[in-house]
């Protein structure tokens, strides 16, 4: 015969919410990979960036770090077919890599969220439906930052492919838009909104380090 004195009575068990763990914790397994991406583009940016302007000390300590690491990773595989890649080659690689990883991360937060993107379509490749001026913006400022660090820093060494300087200046053009077109390609709208974001982020920082710089 059970007794209905309280104590008694087994502890209730505390429920478990249906969708598990908290909302930040939720959002951050939701977005891994786009944060990975907007990481690795954000440091290629501002390794660029301290190459036309001042860095505070431990901020140009792990730019120069960060390009060391991501010129090392693209340089064996070029030197096996016998070509000595170019740092602003790397660069490029290494911005268009990520980009195409905000495109994926942007897809799998969409199907994460409940809300998946359509199949991806070779007939999407070139839509601009998604498009904004704002993603078009932050798409040109990426470029713009690319132009002032290749030009400022990289003049000593002459930009070629494969001892030509117009095919090297053809292949930089091609590598970063290719990253644009393919991260658009597979997150659609995802994409463009974390690429303003992407460029608000690298605005924030380098205002930061200009006041830290002016500060001290």
């Amino acid at each position: 015969m059970t007794s209905n004195r309280p104590e008694f009575q087994a502890a209730s068990r505390p429920t478990v919410s249906p969708r598990g763990g908290s909302k930040l914790g939720n959002w951050l397994r939701r977005e891994a990979v786009a944060l990975l991406g907007v990481s690795g583009a954000g440091l290629t940016l501002l390794a660029e960036l301290a190459n036309v302007m001042p860095m505070a000390p431990t901020l140009a300590a792990l730019l120069a770090r960060w390009r060391s690491l991501t010129e090392s990773v693209w340089r064996p595989p070029f030197e096996v077919v016998g070509v000595d890649i170019h740092p602003a080659i790397a660069a490029a690689l290494t911005i268009a890599v990520f980009l195409i990883v905000i495109g994926v991360g942007g897809r799998i937060s969409a199907a994460m969220s409940g809300a998946p993107l359509p199949p991806l379509s070779i007939s999407r490749f070139w839509s601009t439906d998604d498009q904004t001026w704002p993603s078009l913006l932050a798409f040109g400022a990426v470029c713009l930052v690319f132009l002032l660090g290749r030009g400022s820093v990289y003049d000593a060494t002459p930009l070629r492919v494969f001892g030509s300087e117009q095919a090297g200046e053809y292949a930089f053009a091609i590598i970063g838009a290719a990253g644009y077109l393919i991260g658009s390609f597979i997150g659609e709208g995802t994409f463009h909104r974390r690429l303003i974001r992407l460029m608000l982020l690298v605005a924030v920082v380098a205002a930061v380090n200009w006041a830290v710089l002016a500060l001290t």
